[in-house]
């Protein structure tokens, strides 16, 4: 009775908020939480349910999942905001069953938080677990990679029945999960994978003997293929192999498939995505066609132009070394001439604490100087902390401009049409991001003809 009343009242509380617009929120899990602490336990589940967690790219992945699967006519439970810890699960299942615990969509679809993935998994049972990498994240939310891969792996040993699908090229979420069965996604070596990092990878000791591993090649921080001198330990073999990436398309087990995204993490995302929709059953022929008629999230990478001018949006994870890093060794690969804006703070996070700077000094703000840099404008409450990091990075001082006020941003770029702006933001500053670029593009139109 505890479980249907939760089930019951949550349901209830769900359509009221549905009526009023206000659906977009987990407080429904909340209050089932509260009434049954061990509802997911209880609550049945569709036929396949779908995880995926990992440092970053989960949303991207999600999204693409849940584009393709809607096009295909499947009903899906998904959270579409991205509610990816227990209470989100619980409302995107409640979701997914009527009022007698049957359920109503084909699939559930559960983008998870890593740190709770240990407790999650094992009462979700996945049919399938996509992990896209287990990479250096904010020191205060996920201290350490051995840290998240111990929590992911203590989830993933307890539901032996998931079937694992890795990223063959990332040296340390491969190894999860001793007893599961495994699909590897690997990309070759690649003309440009010259890679610069002023930080130490993320994986440099064997863990099975300890000893110095060397890599064969990275194509950005620790993603690439190592071997142990020692004990011989090395990278699995993919089983799905990106062999070619040209303008438009890659190559995957000699199928070729629309590239959705210029930057290489996109990429392995694509395929993580392609080998989970194989796995369900789907031939490369619906699959090219789905990638053809969907797109990276808005919220993770846009592009707009107005008069001729670029403007480029791209978000990068506050406090997340691995994800703001891997942006600028991207954008080090491109030629073009560029402007950036630096929105990354998170002083959102609780108004009462101090941000962690730290990881500041974790990433490869060097790397600006190999982007053909015409201009940077630093931005936001901890813009003084930003101008004394590109400083030690060597960022030419008569580059950096400052706006105290993120709003004012927009009137310090050049709009002689020379370069390509770009505005990288943090997760919770899309907001923020899109009045810089609105506010932007509204000049563009008034001031170049």
């Amino acid at each position: 009775m505890k479980f249907y009343l939760a089930l019951w009242a949550s349901k209830f509380y769900l359509s009221i908020s549905k009526i009023f617009g206000q659906s977009d929120s987990d407080k429904s899990g909340l209050l089932a939480a509260k009434i049954c602490p061990e509802i997911l336990t209880k609550i049945n589940k569709p036929k396949t349910v779908i995880a995926v967690t990992g440092t970053n790219g989960k949303t991207t992945v999600t999204h693409l999942i849940y584009d393709i699967l809607k096009s295909d006519g499947k009903k899906i439970g998904f959270n579409t905001w991205n509610a990816n810890t227990r209470a989100g699960h619980i409302r995107c299942l409640i979701d997914s069953v009527n009022i007698f615990n049957k359920p109503n969509k084909d699939i559930a679809l559960l983008e998870c938080d890593e740190m709770t993935s240990d407790t999650t998994f094992p009462e979700i049972k996945p049919t399938f677990v996509i992990v896209t990498n287990i990479c250096r994240d904010s020191i205060r939310r996920n201290s350490y990679p051995e840290f998240i891969f111990n929590k992911i792996n203590e989830g993933v040993n307890k539901t032996n029945e998931s079937v694992l699908i890795l990223n063959a090229d990332d040296p340390i979420s491969s190894f999860l999960g001793e007893n599961n069965k495994k699909v590897f996604i690997s990309v070759d070596k690649l003309n440009d994978d010259e890679v610069y990092t002023n930080i130490s990878p993320d994986f440099i000791v064997c863990p099975k003997c300890n000893s110095v591993v060397n890599y064969e090649y990275k194509h950005y921080r620790h993603i690439g293929k190592f071997k142990c001198p020692n004990c011989k330990l090395e990278s699995f073999k993919g089983d799905y192999r990106v062999s070619k990436i040209s303008g438009k398309t890659f190559t995957l087990n000699g199928v070729e498939y629309p590239k959705l995204s210029d930057n290489l993490f996109n990429i392995f995302n694509e395929s993580l995505v392609i080998v989970l929709l194989k796995n369900l059953g789907y031939d490369f022929k619906f699959i090219r066609e789905a990638l053809n008629n969907t797109t990276i999230p808005k919220s993770r990478e846009n592009l707009e132009i107005e008069k001729g001018i670029k403007i480029y949006s791209q978000m990068a994870k506050g406090q997340n070394s691995s994800a703001l890093s891997t942006v600028l060794e991207n954008l080090s690969k491109l030629n073009n001439r560029k402007q950036i804006v630096l929105l990354l703070d998170e002083v959102y996070d609780n108004p009462y604490s101090s941000e962690t700077i730290t990881w500041l000094y974790d990433s490869d703000f060097e790397l600006l100087n190999k982007l053909n840099l015409e201009k940077i404008v630093v931005t936001g409450p901890r813009y003084l902390d930003y101008i004394v990091r590109l400083k030690l990075a060597g960022v030419p001082e008569n580059i950096i401009e400052v706006s105290k006020d993120y709003k004012e941003a927009y009137k310090l770029l050049n709009l002689d049409g020379k370069s390509d702006i770009y505005v990288l933001y943090e997760v919770e500053e899309r907001p923020m991001s899109r009045e810089v670029v609105e506010s932007l593009k509204e000049r563009i139109r008034n001031e170049v003809e």
